[in-house]
């Protein structure tokens, strides 16, 4: 029963959800299932958030988003029933050297992930408010009337990981050490890959080489606190998941966005999806986000001369704008 629960929720639903996010030359399987993490982690931040700060209980929300995400799973499978079609459509893809070379490394970092699981001082702060709310149903705070850890409640990753962690019968340590960090790290390798694609579209091999460069990287200790030791060990942290593979994923994203001839709006709305994925992350996001994005849309608005990129980038930017208000109010 927990293998039909895990292939549900870690495969089949995220795919789904991806659907909402494709475009049609970008149906491919595991494209959209990266995709559909994005819109898993926005969706979840949309639910969470006002009934955080409503002090609803855990089971509230869990009950709630499991709601959703069935209806929208149903809604995905109607509306989007012609895209499924391209699947049965398998081509044995050609193999090269680097190609396997890639795949090996991934592998080799998702065993890592299984088989080795690394700990920090931030456990006593996450993995303990996750198994908290599990058995209390207090979000992010002891009573009613305590007050909220703002720090915490406005960057739900813990709320997360216990809802999964409730639908999948598995205790949260074990998602949160184990489960997600094998999933984030075949996510991130794809972004890797995608984004290697979309810099580098004319040779087959260079995204593949791209990727074992980054891989290598991120092998490779520049400090004991940079990025690469941080998606090896701790890969789920919400601040790792926003540099080591939102951030990626939002640049790649940029490129069509902010490309006039290849501008279209469900690629907005999937940088929207990204801000929000991000904000349930880290309240790091509302920086580390949105400068980016705007600086990209500005340049590109001089670039081609269409301030529309900057003025849709603000427009993307506004959960972080909302996050940041809320923050100093209940502070």
């Amino acid at each position: 029963m927990i293998v039909i629960k895990i292939l549900l929720w870690i495969f089949i639903i995220p795919f789904l959800l991806g659907k909402y996010l494709e475009k049609q030359e970008d149906n491919k399987i595991l494209y959209t299932w990266c995709l559909g993490y994005v819109m898993e982690m926005a969706v979840f931040f949309i639910v969470a958030i006002p009934m955080i700060l409503t002090r609803a209980e855990f089971k509230a929300l869990r009950n709630f988003y499991f709601l959703i995400i069935l209806i929208l799973s149903i809604l995905s499978v109607i509306l989007n029933r012609e895209k499924f079609k391209n699947i049965i459509n398998f081509k044995m893809p050609k193999i090269s050297f680097f190609k396997v070379l890639a795949i090996f490394l991934v592998v080799l970092q998702v065993f890592i992930k299984y088989n080795f699981a690394a700990i920090n001082n931030d456990d006593s702060s996450f993995v303990v408010l996750s198994t908290k709310m599990i058995e209390d149903g207090n979000m992010y705070h002891s009573g009613p009337n305590t007050e909220l850890n703002s720090r915490r409640a406005l960057a739900p990753i813990s709320a997360y990981y216990s809802v999964l962690s409730e639908y999948l019968g598995i205790h949260v340590a074990i998602v949160t050490h184990t489960i997600m960090p094998m999933v984030f790290m075949i996510f991130g390798n794809l972004i890797y890959y995608y984004f290697g694609k979309a810099l580098f579209n004319k040779n087959e091999d260079s995204p593949y080489i791209f990727l074992i460069f980054m891989t290598v990287l991120n092998f490779y200790y520049f400090h004991l606190i940079g990025a690469g030791a941080y998606y090896l060990k701790f890969t789920w942290f919400g601040r790792v998941i926003i540099s080591a593979m939102l951030l990626p994923l939002l640049w790649k994203i940029s490129l069509d966005a902010m490309n006039k001839d290849k501008n279209y709006i469900i690629d907005w709305l999937t940088i929207l999806a990204i801000v929000l994925a991000s904000c349930l992350g880290s309240e790091m996001a509302l920086a580390i986000v949105s400068i980016p994005l705007i600086v990209l849309a500005t340049i590109a608005s001089i670039r081609n001369k269409n301030i529309s990129y900057f003025v849709k980038s603000l427009l993307c930017v506004i959960p972080c704008v909302i996050i940041g208000i809320i923050y100093l109010k209940i502070q």
